[in-house]
């Protein structure tokens, strides 16, 4: 497949042409995925078919900016947090 946006799209299209299942069998694919595809082009148009980035939009557990210089501190001088000292005597 060279090119997924004109692949979605020719699903997209057989999809309200013949049906979901139908296309489903005829792509190789899963019901959902002809679902899924079929939403986002009724929901955005043709944009709705474009790659969307996988990558977190945000990071719940993120360590807040207030605390970053406390943790690049332990990290230029592990001796001092008591973690370390329990990991590195545990592999002397």
């Amino acid at each position: 497949m060279k090119n997924p946006y004109h692949h979605r799209l020719r699903l997209v299209e057989s999809a309200r042409q013949r049906g979901i299942q139908p296309t489903a069998r005829w792509f190789a694919t899963t019901v959902r995925t002809v679902r899924k595809w079929l939403r986002r082009y009724q929901e955005c148009g043709p944009a709705g078919l474009l790659e969307h980035p996988r990558a977190p939009h945000h990071q719940p557990r993120q360590t807040p900016p207030t605390h970053d210089e406390s943790a690049s501190d332990k990290e230029q001088n592990p001796g001092n947090n008591a973690l370390c000292r329990s990991v590195g005597a545990r592999v002397k």
